[in-house]
């Protein structure tokens, strides 16, 4: 009797594994789109003079953090795809 009780812990931890895992994968999904909107105000820091810029950082350390982090979005968030849990949801 404890291998089912086994067995259910385990099938209960292994789908909060997967919601947890795919709500990261959407929420780096959806940054990765709208971040490129950020690339605008640190590209205008990087082609105004000093003295019109507000931004307290380095233009070019901004940028490469931004870069960095755009790209760890992509990278976590490229498997998301948008609805497919309600397609699954909706087959079983």
């Amino acid at each position: 009797m404890s291998t089912s009780v086994e067995s259910t812990d385990r099938s209960v931890g292994k789908r909060l594994q997967e919601t947890a895992v795919a709500g990261v994968r959407a929420i780096a999904f959806w940054i990765a789109v709208v971040l490129p909107v950020a690339y605008l105000p640190v590209l205008s820091t990087l082609l105004l003079p000093r003295s019109l810029t507000v931004v307290p950082l380095d233009p070019f350390l901004a940028l490469v953090a931004l870069l960095g982090i755009h790209g760890s979005c992509v990278l976590l968030g490229h498997e998301h795809a948008p609805g497919y849990e309600r397609r699954v949801s909706s087959v079983r």
